[in-house]
């Protein structure tokens, strides 16, 4: 998960009381817009990205996901035109 730079995420997931409550759907929203706009830009210029994520402990998917949800979403409508 990216901790450095641009695009850096924290880890929201380590909190296990959170599991099971009325406040785990937070961890199912994107935390940050950064990856929608880069999303946006990539498939402004026809960029495909892949992500392998492995861990053992929470990833922040619902964050990194968006890249993948907005550029296909983006990529269908100018499939459809």
């Amino acid at each position: 998960m990216p901790s450095l730079g641009v695009g850096r995420l924290k880890l929201r997931g380590d909190d296990l009381r959170v599991y099971g409550t009325d406040k785990e759907h937070a961890l199912r929203t994107p935390e940050d817009p950064f990856y929608k706009n880069m999303a946006a830009e990539c498939t402004k210029y026809q960029i495909g990205v892949n992500v392998y994520a492995f861990s053992d402990k929470y990833i922040d998917i619902a964050s990194l996901g968006t890249i993948f949800i907005l550029a296909c979403l983006l990529s269908a409508k100018e499939i459809m035109k």
